[in-house]
């Protein structure tokens, strides 16, 4: 609805600029008036209705025999129901790639705390004071968070 009013006010706003005493709901009405005439009409209304009574017909003609195939299967333990998602693929590989983010950034983390604590304890060997240890935990979270922060912004989703 809101896009239809844009569109009727950007349309009165262009006929205003090339006929100034243009007025859209005056000349629409007629021409709205007259589709819901055609589209309410009495024949239109009789058509459809019996439309749906010959519908409605068919689904009561077939219940009974679609219920005793349902009831056989049933007391056979040989009722089968299948599922068929539409879509469901895109959202899997969707979730795939936010777990493997989130996977990513928890390995990233525990690398820096890791390399934190090993700097701070300075186990294994060390160059002027800071663990080596240490340091190639930074270095390797530091890779893996360039990795992970291109990745995202190659997808264009943040």
């Amino acid at each position: 609805y809101v896009l239809l009013d844009k569109t009727i006010l950007t349309m009165e706003s262009v006929c205003k600029k090339m006929d100034p005493d243009f007025n859209i709901f005056k000349n629409a009405k007629s021409i709205v008036s007259e589709v819901l005439k055609k589209e309410k009409s009495f024949s239109k209304l009789k058509k459809d209705t019996l439309k749906r009574l010959e519908n409605i017909n068919d689904l009561i003609e077939d219940i009974p025999q679609n219920f005793s195939e349902i009831l056989k299967k049933l007391l056979k333990n040989n009722l089968e129901v299948k599922f068929f998602h539409k879509g469901l693929d895109d959202f899997i590989r969707e979730m795939d790639k936010a777990t493997n983010r989130i996977v990513f950034g928890l390995i990233i983390s525990s690398t820096i705390i890791a390399s934190s604590i090993i700097v701070k304890t300075g186990i294994g060997p060390s160059v002027r004071g800071v663990s080596l240890l240490g340091l190639s935990g930074f270095i390797f979270a530091f890779v893996l968070g360039i990795w992970l922060i291109y990745g995202i912004l190659k997808s264009g989703k943040l």
